[in-house]
């Protein structure tokens, strides 16, 4: 079975962006996707999330299908998805950054290379500044 990398954006309803609520949801998505052999992280951004997921595209398929329909955000928008020989994020199943909140010298490195407004970092329609965009915030937090 082909592995696969998936990125969507959305909208996060307000309830869903404290810490508590963020930690309860990476949790659950983190037990869930070991199971299926799936990893990933989930960034989020002036209200927004930005997610990747790799995995078999079966089992990515599936849980995409379950996202779509989550009540926590609206305005699901798929930014890519695309077979891959390995995966980027495979030390975690689920993590969670929200880069509202990071240290100042990660956020004026991020900034000097993503769009932003109002120093918050917007997730745009471009797979591959999206793309590495995760990659940077992995690369940064390993």
């Amino acid at each position: 079975m082909k592995t696969c990398r998936l990125i969507y954006r959305s909208i996060a309803k307000p309830e869903v962006l404290n810490a508590d609520a963020l930690s309860r949801l990476a949790n659950r998505a983190a037990s869930a996707n070991r199971q299926l052999g799936i990893c990933g992280i989930l960034a989020v951004s002036d209200g927004r999330f930005l997610q990747v997921l790799e995995g078999q595209s079966k089992f990515i398929n599936s849980v995409y299908a379950k996202i779509i329909k989550d009540k926590q955000h609206y305005d699901v928008e798929l930014i890519s998805f695309e077979s891959v020989v390995s995966t980027e994020f495979h030390d975690w199943n689920m993590k969670i950054f929200t880069l509202d909140d990071i240290e100042e010298h990660i956020r004026e490195h991020l900034l000097k290379k993503y769009p932003f407004v109002d120093n918050k970092i917007q997730f745009i329609d471009d797979a591959v500044l999206m793309n590495s965009l995760l990659i940077d915030i992995k690369h940064l937090y390993s």
